[in-house]
């Protein structure tokens, strides 16, 4: 019995040296090993900064706060995220392809004697400076080295290209900043009228000019596009004289406000890029919260300037089919009865037809498609209707609805 434990508890041993050496160790070692052949041989986590300085151009610099990218120079602004993030990817992945020792009297030779590019990685540690010399003969490689330094590296010229961009490239352009899933009222301010729309739970209502329920698809649509709305370019970036945009009297001024906070995202929409003719397609425009005007596409006035018409919902049958308990569809001297049971329509009348199943897509479906072409606010009697629609609801509450053909 003693060697049968004594025997167990050497299986136990070799089982965990296995799986801490030969498994998790070995993703420790590749780990290692991937850092120890990567350019800058840094975490990709760990870059707090960046600074790129490219020939002919103004230096950039981006720093890191708060989890956020920002723009510190050549100008003061947020950051493009993405554009950002496809950098440090690419200096995550630069590898030291080949390594080049005696290389002494000899940067001219590589390109290095005046680089054409240098990028600068921050991190708490310390600060690296990459200088970018010539391609090698397949192009597809650059020779590098770092500042101060004799070694010459080859790497993918990827890491290069991330590094070329516009000014406008590095920074953030989104038009507004909101979370559209988050969003729980919206106000559009134009010459015409002011359009309100809250969240009520999972639904959309219309506050203002009238109220009702909204057109969920609509809104949504309207949030999307507001969402990933981007500045074509921009025009100032301390904007003295609104006037000369049209932004001292907006055309359209659009707020939304998440859930959870009181303070409104705010986007101004002036006068057309292009004089009245508008050639360019584009419209100036500014959040308040920022000093720079910008210039958006034309299609980002198509939903804040639709009618408000767009925004109601315009089924007439408002109603689940499942929350129904008994339909009745009656036109001139003929009535159609049917009752919901089991998720299936059953036909009460006409009495040819009691207790026969009838199919939701001929019953159902056609009166739930009914949509308004218009709707008049103010409407009178019906008192002869061509059909009537008869719904009782599974809670006993019941709706009417009357036809007249014009």
């Amino acid at each position: 019995m003693r060697k049968l434990t004594g025997l167990a508890l050497v299986f136990v041993a070799l089982a965990a040296f296995v799986y801490f050496y030969e498994i998790a160790g070995e993703e420790g070692r590749k780990d290692a090993r991937e850092l120890e052949e990567s350019l800058f041989q840094v975490e990709e986590d760990e870059i707090v900064a960046l600074s790129i300085a490219l020939t002919g151009t103004d230096p950039v610099r981006l720093k890191k706060s708060d989890d956020k990218w920002i723009l510190e120079a050549p100008i003061e602004a947020s950051a493009d995220e993405a554009t950002v993030d496809s950098l440090l990817s690419s200096i995550d992945r630069a590898k030291r392809a080949k390594t080049f020792d005696d290389t002494e009297g000899e940067l001219e030779a590589y390109g290095l004697g005046s680089p054409q590019a240098s990028l600068s990685v921050e991190t708490e540690g310390g600060t690296k400076v990459l200088d970018f010399g010539i391609r090698d003969y397949t192009g597809g490689q650059i020779y590098v080295r770092f500042a101060e330094e004799q070694t010459v590296y080859l790497t993918s010229t990827s890491l290069l290209t991330s590094l070329e961009k516009d000014l406008l490239d590095w920074r953030n352009k989104d038009a507004m900043s909101f979370d559209h899933g988050r969003v729980e009222e919206i106000q559009i301010e134009r010459s015409m009228d002011r359009v309100e729309l809250v969240r009520k739970d999972e639904t959309w209502l219309l506050k203002s000019p009238v109220s009702e329920k909204a057109d969920d698809g609509k809104v949504s649509s309207l949030l999307s596009l507001l969402e990933s709305a981007k500045a074509v370019t921009f025009i100032a970036e301390e904007a003295e004289h609104l006037g000369e945009y049209g932004l001292q009297d907006p055309k359209v001024i659009v707020r939304v406000r998440e859930a959870g906070e009181e303070a409104w995202r705010q986007l101004e929409v002036g006068s057309q890029a292009g004089g009245t003719s508008g050639e360019d397609g584009t419209w100036f425009a500014r959040d308040p919260q920022r000093t720079s005007v910008f210039t958006l596409k034309q299609d980002l006035l198509d939903g804040p300037e639709q009618d408000v018409w767009e925004f109601r919902d315009k089924d007439v049958i408002d109603v689940m089919q499942d929350e129904v308990q008994r339909l009745a569809i009656r036109q001139k001297d003929s009535e159609i009865v049917l009752r919901r049971e089991d998720y299936n329509w059953i036909v009460e009348s006409p009495g040819d037809f009691k207790d026969k199943d009838a199919k939701s897509y001929k019953i159902w479906y056609p009166i739930d498609d009914i949509e308004f072409e218009s709707i008049d606010d103010q409407p009178g009697a019906i008192p002869d209707p061509d059909v009537e629609i008869l719904i009782t609801l599974v809670d006993g509450t019941t709706r009417t609805y009357r036809f007249q053909q014009e």
